[in-house]
């Protein structure tokens, strides 16, 4: 759970850290190019674009026109303005445009010690209970500035179960289709 992931974050020696979930992964020389942005822009944070695959499907066939869509340039947001965009999201606050990038997903982050750190400090941990992968949005809170790199650089697993909710007994549920977990 959170708190053994929370342990294993103070044990870390690279200067980033990706938490992947364990349906998901990386395409082969993601670590490269994410290491090289974030070296290239000094990034505290970085998102990373990704396709998902759905675990009931028995054909798993990219969809060749999603790929042709990823420009593969770096843009730049604020981060406050990026986690009021999640909250908005979710129903929190009023409903207002916010600047964010086109997609994201938290385990298609890269969050550096040093914002770790302070977002340990401000919120009490990286990741939030009961949703321990939604530390990304505090990060960003906390983050002066959020990059993204348009690129799939995540395969991410998708189910029509929520795995935030259905992991207590009673409380599976089915999310709306294409909004997998």
């Amino acid at each position: 759970g959170c708190d053994f992931v929370e342990g294993l974050i103070d044990s870390i020696s690279g200067s980033h850290l990706l938490l992947l979930a364990d349906d998901d992964a990386l395409v082969p020389g993601a670590l490269e190019l994410a290491s090289t942005v974030v070296s290239d822009r000094n990034a505290d944070l970085l998102l990373v674009g990704f396709v998902g695959y759905r675990h009931e499907d028995t054909a798993q066939a990219v969809d060749s026109r999603l790929i042709a869509n990823f420009t593969g340039c770096v843009e730049e947001y604020d981060g406050a303005e990026l986690c009021l965009h999640y909250c908005n999201g979710w129903g929190i606050g009023p409903k207002r445009h916010y600047r964010a990038p086109r997609m994201a997903h938290s385990s298609a982050i890269f969050l550096s010690r040093k914002l770790i750190a302070s977002t340990r400090e401000k919120q009490g941990s990286l990741l939030l209970k009961p949703f321990g992968d939604i530390g990304y949005v505090g990060a960003s809170f906390n983050a002066k500035t959020v990059h993204y790199l348009d690129l799939p650089l995540a395969i991410i697993g998708e189910t029509s179960v929520r795995e935030m909710v259905g992991g207590l007994p009673g409380n599976a549920r089915r999310a709306p289709p294409g909004h997998g977990g």
